[in-house]
C-alpha cells in the first residue's frame, strides 16, 4: 500500500506544512488506514506493507523506474496542486 502525500514527512510520518492544513495532524494517517482496512478487510493475502512518502518523492521513484534515466543524469520532478512540490532524481 503506497500513500503519496502533498506535504513533507518526518521519520515518524509526522505531517509537515501543506495547503490542506494537515500539519501536525497525528490522526490523519490512522483514519486513512482505518478506511482502507474497512473496505479491503479481509486482506486477499497477508496484511500489506505500507509505504508513506511525499508525492514528489513518489513521482521521482516512478520516474526512476519508468524513464530509466542514464547514469549521472539529474531529473527534476515537479508536482503541481494547490502548491508546487518537487524532488530531484540523481542517478
Amino acid at each position: 500500500l503506497i500513500l503519496g502525500l502533498p506535504c513533507p514527512l518526518d521519520d515518524d510520518c509526522g505531517l509537515g506544512p501543506c495547503t490542506y492544513g494537515w500539519q501536525g495532524d497525528g490522526e490523519l494517517l490512522a483514519r486513512v488506514f482505518a478506511i482502507v482496512d474497512e473496505r479491503l478487510h479481509p486482506w486477499p493475502q497477508a496484511e500489506p506493507l505500507v509505504l508513506v512518502l511525499n508525492d514528489a518523492e513518489l513521482f521521482a521513484e516512478s520516474a526512476r523506474r519508468e524513464l530509466r534515466p542514464s547514469p549521472g543524469s539529474t531529473t527534476l520532478c515537479l508536482t503541481l496542486g494547490f502548491g508546487p512540490g518537487g524532488a530531484v532524481l540523481r542517478t
